[in-house]
């Protein structure tokens, strides 16, 4: 590990903005550089800033593109790429709804019920995923909902785990089955937001997680197929009601 002696004070708003200062750090950018050009650079959050630092250091960041990592970041995208892969989700609907009328018929034709759960395609889910039941509801969230794709899911009560895979030549690796620390207001900057960490998952039954090993390889093996290829983390499996084995 190496922290950089000049440490000026500075509010960061995200990963990213942490990953470019690093970068534009004269220590990191000198420790970087001497150790020659083959070195590669992997980051949990970057964007094409991070890119640009990294070619004028003349080495590789081992992931794909950012502009990739943000089309399939949007969560209308991985829907669509789970139910490609044949991957079953948690009863939902894709579209469009500028007013509860609306949406109210998007949810009834896919029969989701009157408690829904509408997710815009970027941003944590804490700030971009509302609980709507009534027009009253729709009406304290429309703004932030409108004029955009959004997924419209069937509330349900889950478990909310994580499956990370990596895609290799030899295959998809998939990891072990962990758990989202939630709850905990020390560790999250606001709420609903993840704290950011894993527990394993040992109080999910051990059929839940082979029910979705072999979900998450075909995930990998589809997105080969995308030429994405390298490195991907299929972030935040939801287990619905393990007894149903769905994805969200």
């Amino acid at each position: 590990m190496f922290v950089p002696q000049e440490k000026a004070p500075r509010d960061f708003g995200s990963i990213k903005e942490v990953s470019n200062c690093l970068l534009g750090h004269k220590e990191i950018f000198d420790r970087i550089r001497g150790h020659g050009p083959a070195s590669k650079l992997i980051f949990v959050m970057f964007d094409q800033e991070t890119e640009e630092l990294a070619r004028d250091l003349g080495v590789e960041i081992a992931l794909p593109s950012a502009a990739l990592r943000t089309w399939i970041d949007s969560k209308i995208v991985t829907t669509q790429f789970g139910n490609e892969a044949g991957v079953a989700s948690v009863p939902n609907v894709l579209g469009r709804a500028n007013n509860y009328t609306e949406l109210r018929s998007l949810a009834t034709n896919a029969g989701l019920g009157e408690d829904l759960v509408i997710q815009a395609a970027y941003g944590d889910s804490g700030r971009t995923t509302f609980f709507i039941c009534t027009e009253q509801d729709w009406n304290t969230y429309a703004k932030q909902v409108i004029d955009q794709d959004i997924k419209i899911m069937k509330r349900i009560n889950h478990m909310s785990g994580t499956l990370e895979a990596c895609v290799t030549r030899y295959g998809t690796l998939v990891g072990p089955l962990m758990m989202e620390v939630t709850g905990y207001a020390e560790l999250t900057p606001y709420m609903g937001v993840l704290a950011w960490g894993s527990k394993t998952a040992s109080q999910v039954p051990s059929f839940s997680f082979r029910l979705h090993r072999p979900e998450e390889s075909r995930k990998g093996a589809y997105s080969i197929t995308l030429g994405q290829g390298s490195l991907y983390k299929y972030w935040s499996s939801r287990l619905a009601e393990t007894t149903q084995g769905k994805t969200a």
